[in-house]
């Protein structure tokens, strides 16, 4: 049966030569979008997304032209006095306040850099501020180490990420290494954690994250605080703290506040990658209805001017479903005849690699899938032909 339906397949090959391209056209296409897709995934997995469901950003900026010392003071002292209260609210379970530490904020460039000098070399990060807190808000797990341990006197301690602590050229652990800041300020490393990826499909890059009572003269003018909320609450606790900054904060109306989502500033940040890749997929949405309605067409036009040939099979004793499997292995192979190009194609250009190999396993069961969708109706159609009534007419 197969090498008699090859046969059918060379005597016909101009009517399906057409139908064959545009399956070939579709399956580098589908191999194109799964790739990007996998890369996508695969850069948004990268060590270093940080956990910020049901988080909640809330900043002060102060312009210090607009407002005199002792009101810069005093509105500070009253966004304490607010954090104060809400740290007692039902709804949230954790609080911390940061400094150039929330992910998805900004573009890259604008986050804070610095050059650090540990075992007398130095290194390019970005520098961060953070309490300890920050560990459960961002549920971060410590590669090694502490955490921004508290310390009494003494070398304060920062934390640096596993991208820095590949970097160091050091014996063993980084660990318990002394780190000089660009001011000459001196610290102790006390734990590696996997990094900060400040935009989602970024790489997270060498960052050094310091105790928040070091940061200096940026301090009073800008402020974030991070709080993890129950799930579903973030309606009413956004609506409670805005009113809870109304009545406490003086001169209000100077103070830039922001109550916001961090997963909304993640979805802005994902948002040009995700757009690209559902662009991609939309021509071959297109391309693959317009290569079903062909192989559609073109299989029910092979049913009706094979008809008398099947209605024979069938008087000499074929079954119905025998006669279905027929038209849909033909079907299949059509597929198959049609994307075996497309995957020497794929593997001649982006080399064998498990991420190509992938986009092409799940872009054979698409088309699979689609070749059987196609041919689903034509197969029922042959089997249900009556062999008295064709040869009749014949």
């Amino acid at each position: 049966m197969f090498r008699n339906m090859i046969k059918t397949l060379w005597n016909s090959r101009r009517s399906y030569r057409m139908l064959m391209i545009e399956q070939l056209l579709v399956f580098v296409v589908l191999v194109i979008c799964f790739m990007s897709l996998f890369d996508m995934l695969g850069r948004y997995r990268d060590p270093g997304l940080l956990d910020t469901d049901e988080t909640v950003l809330f900043s002060m900026s102060i312009i210090p032209r607009t407002m005199s010392d002792d009101r810069i003071v005093e509105s500070n002292s009253a966004f304490s006095a607010v954090l104060d209260n809400v740290r007692q609210w039902e709804q949230v379970e954790y609080v911390t306040e940061t400094n150039s530490f929330v992910p998805y904020t900004r573009s890259m460039e604008y986050y804070a850099k610095d050059t650090v000098r540990i075992d007398g070399a130095g290194y390019g990060v970005h520098y961060k501020y953070a309490e300890q807190d920050a560990q459960q808000v961002f549920k971060i797990k410590m590669t090694e180490g502490t955490w921004l341990p508290e310390t009494e006197g003494g070398t304060p301690p920062v934390v640096i990420s596993q991208q820095l602590a590949d970097e160091i050229d050091c014996v063993g652990s980084p660990i318990g290494l002394t780190m000089k800041d660009s001011r000459n300020n001196t610290y102790k490393i006390s734990g590696i954690f996997p990094g900060i990826k400040e935009e989602p499909f970024t790489p997270a890059v060498p960052a050094v994250v310091y105790p928040l009572s070091s940061l200096g003269f940026w301090g009073p003018y800008y402020r974030e605080v991070v709080f993890r909320i129950a799930p579903g609450t973030f309606s009413e606790f956004s609506m409670r703290l805005y009113n809870e900054c109304r009545r406490l904060i003086p001169h209000f109306e100077k103070i830039d506040v922001g109550i916001h989502e961090v997963d909304e500033y993640k979805s802005k940040a994902m948002f040009p990658v995700t757009s690209r890749l559902k662009l991609m997929f939309l021509p071959t949405v297109i391309l693959m209805l317009f290569a079903f309605v062909g192989t559609f067409g073109l299989l029910m036009l092979d049913v009706r001017r094979r008809a008398s040939e099947y209605s024979l099979r069938r008087a000499l004793g074929a079954t119905r479903v025998s006669l279905m499997k027929t038209v849909l292995l033909q079907s299949i192979l059509i597929t198959v005849i049609s994307v075996f190009p497309g995957i020497i194609l794929i593997l001649t250009v982006s080399g064998v690699t498990s991420e190509s190999l992938l986009a092409i396993a799940f872009a054979v069961v698409l088309m699979g899938f689609f070749s059987l969708a196609s041919s689903l109706y034509p197969a029922w159609k042959i089997s249900m032909v009556e062999p008295a009534t064709i040869l009749r007419e014949e």
